[in-house]
């Protein structure tokens, strides 16, 4: 099974393709996005239309096997089909797979002299510097930041850690080394103190 969880960067879906005989899984308004999905007919895409379960403090959800263990929940703002994966990985604890819901770890939980970071934006070159920047990594600005309140909401939890797609010092604190060539055993992260503090 492959989940899509962004849809206009090349590196988040690959080639869909080569799942041919997997269910694949996009977020709404995804599927059309992504030229590799045309016409294959194991694509679910979903739809928030009808009334999904709420999670956490996320609106949507999707209950992938129905037993709790891998729930998808609607995380919009970077792409508008924007999902995060919540993995159960032992008995009372969740690791939140957040993708591109934000690109820098601060901005989960910013020291007192950081609390007016937010999601990047900046200009272009040759852009009037008496305007505020306009662009970003996120297609709807406004829906991001909500988004990243309800990330937030979930970090600062006992027992959900955060995992960010570009959170290179999590990364760091595994050994980067080793995940690359072994990868990173999450369930029970709480005993093997996985979670970056913050």
């Amino acid at each position: 099974m492959l989940f899509s969880l962004a849809d206009h960067h090349f590196d988040h879906v690959g080639d869909a393709r080569q799942f041919a005989s997997s269910q694949i899984i996009v977020g709404p308004d995804t599927k059309h996005k992504i030229r590799s999905l045309d016409k294959l007919d194991n694509v679910l895409e979903l739809s928030w239309v009808k009334p999904s379960p709420r999670l956490a403090t996320f609106d949507h959800s999707y209950d992938v096997w129905n037993d709790g263990s891998l729930v998808l929940v609607d995380a919009p703002g970077h792409t508008s089909g924007h999902l995060a994966a919540l993995i159960r990985t032992g008995s009372d604890e969740y690791v939140l797979a957040a993708a591109d819901c934000c690109h820098h770890p601060r901005l989960l939980a910013p020291k007192p002299n950081e609390v007016h970071y937010r999601l990047g934006k900046w200009r272009e070159a040759g852009e009037p510097q008496d305007e505020p920047p306009r662009h970003s990594n996120y297609d709807d600005y406004a829906l991001a930041e909500h988004t990243l309140e309800r990330v937030k909401a979930a970090d600062e939890r006992d027992d959900v850690m955060v995992v960010l797609a570009h959170d290179f010092s999590q990364w760091e604190a595994w050994g980067k080394d080793k995940m690359v060539r072994e990868g990173v055993e999450l369930n029970g992260w709480r005993d093997k103190k996985l979670k970056v503090s913050r």
